[in-house]
């Protein structure tokens, strides 16, 4: 896994970026504060909040449409939950797809979903129910979950079962479940992936190769620099201190939110300039400066809190 010196300077400044964003995340969360970070619980303000299976399902609409709050929740009124939805997904489907495509796509649709179409949804509806289906005959979601045990394998079924979700809506999918604490606390299913899947990743992979190549490449990143993504996150566990079952996933997912944000050319104020993320983070793999890595940080976190 030998790279050049430049490459191995980059990634000695991305992992110190990556321990000082992950330590500032996880302190967040242990107060209880939701700011920024991939891993904020999304918020689902319905009575079935303390239902299992109805958060799963509504984590599954948020992956679908990439928004949270009214959206999902309308959403779920008109599935008339996970019973409803799993007892007749046609119909469900049809009450849903009627009520999205009279809504500004803007206002249903997140960034991680901006090329989905409502009439997708019936599709993608039905697949997961049958997923759900081989493998609990009483349409458990979280049955789903014991049954795969583990995240690489869960990400696996949803992303070849269930159409136009692929890799990100599988993804997010289970950082959703992760980051709300979805399942039962009697659920053992570990949640920490083995790979960033890079060559799968649009954000992601840009973002790695900015930080071992300099810039971005069209073609598929080689095996020995995907592996040094994942042995990065490995240190950057070790040097966090995040190492618990619990801890783990978290760095992992927070490092995967990083490594997609900081090649972005979405601009964000920096000492009273309108910069380019991407520039920020070229800028501070270049200097390696503290004063780099804080406006770096700065930007990350703006994008995050808008």
């Amino acid at each position: 896994m030998t790279v050049d010196d430049k490459s191995s300077l980059r990634i000695e400044r991305f992992e110190r970026l990556g321990v000082t964003w992950v330590t500032r995340r996880w302190n967040e969360r242990t107060r209880g504060v939701r700011r920024t970070g991939r891993c904020r619980p999304v918020k689902y303000p319905t009575p079935q909040d303390g239902d299992p299976e109805d958060r799963l399902f509504m984590n599954f609409l948020s992956t679908f449409l990439g928004k949270e709050g009214e959206p999902v929740t309308t959403c779920f009124k008109y599935a008339q939950g996970w019973k409803g939805a799993s007892r007749d997904p046609v119909q469900t489907s049809q009450r849903i797809v009627s009520w999205l495509v009279r809504q500004p796509r803007s206002l249903v649709f997140g960034n991680h979903r901006k090329y989905t179409s409502s009439r997708q949804f019936p599709g993608a509806l039905i697949d997961y129910v049958r997923l759900v289906s081989r493998i609990s005959t009483s349409l458990s979601q979280v049955s789903l979950f014991q049954a795969a045990k583990d995240f690489d394998s869960l990400y696996e079924q949803i992303k070849n079962s269930v159409s136009s979700i692929g890799h990100l809506g599988s993804w997010d999918y289970l950082v959703h479940a992760y980051s709300g604490a979805d399942l039962p606390p009697s659920v053992s299913f570990n949640f920490e992936p083995k790979t960033f899947c890079l060559n799968e990743a649009q954000g992601p992979k840009p973002g790695w190769e900015l930080v071992v190549l300099g810039k971005a490449q069209e073609r598929e990143l080689p095996r020995h620099l995907r592996d040094l993504a994942d042995y990065m996150a490995k240190n950057v566990i070790e040097k966090t201190g995040l190492a618990d079952d619990n801890q783990r996933p978290f760095v992992w997912f927070e490092l995967e939110g990083l490594l997609c944000n900081c090649q972005k050319n979405e601009e964000v104020e920096a000492n009273g300039d309108t910069t380019a993320i991407r520039k920020l983070t070229l800028k501070y793999l270049e200097s390696g400066t503290t004063d780099d890595l804080n406006k770096l940080i700065d930007g990350l976190e703006e994008l995050y809190i808008r």
